[in-house]
């Protein structure tokens, strides 16, 4: 059993690009009993694309949503409300994912650099991890470089007084 890492993950590009990002990569999972074993199905969620908002939802309170082809990060929300604003496709925005948990830690798994390649898009996630007591932003261009900062820290008293979200992970 992992300790989860805690936090959210934004996106930055052309909104047309996140729109089509958010659409095609986020995707939902459920087990379904086949015979006597239960398998992992993963299926489209039902995505509502309103003038400022993707609205994406589950078919119920037993599915989760999933980042495809990450190793392990998971949106925990039963429904993701991403704000979209911005007048034009083409206009440049900031969009923010929030309540994410990924195994460990924010590791950079090559499919985040593709993600930020294939789809023009600026990703930074940011976690929390509070048995391990650290922080840790990952940022991945579109050209591929990433960035990662991480800071730990030596004490509980350190932990609960700097550390931003100091409840998150664990």
């Amino acid at each position: 059993m992992p300790n989860w890492c805690e936090g959210n993950v934004r996106f930055r590009g052309k909104q047309k690009d996140i729109k089509r990002f958010l659409m095609n990569e986020i995707i939902a999972c459920k087990y379904c009993k086949d015979g006597e074993e239960f398998k992992n199905v993963e299926y489209k969620p039902t995505i509502e694309d309103k003038d400022y908002m993707i609205l994406i939802t589950k078919e119920d309170e037993h599915s989760w949503f999933w980042f495809k082809g990450t190793r392990r990060y998971f949106p925990q929300d039963d429904a993701l409300e991403i704000w979209i604003e911005a007048d034009s496709p083409d206009e440049e925005i900031v969009v923010c994912v929030e309540n994410i948990k990924a195994a460990w830690s924010f590791e950079c798994c090559e499919q985040w650099v593709e993600f930020a390649k294939n789809y023009d898009i600026d990703i930074k996630l940011t976690g929390y991890e509070r048995g391990m007591m650290f922080s840790q932003i990952k940022t991945i261009l579109r050209d591929g470089k990433v960035k990662d900062e991480i800071k730990e820290y030596y004490s509980w008293m350190d932990w609960m007084w700097n550390c931003p979200q100091p409840n998150n992970g664990g």
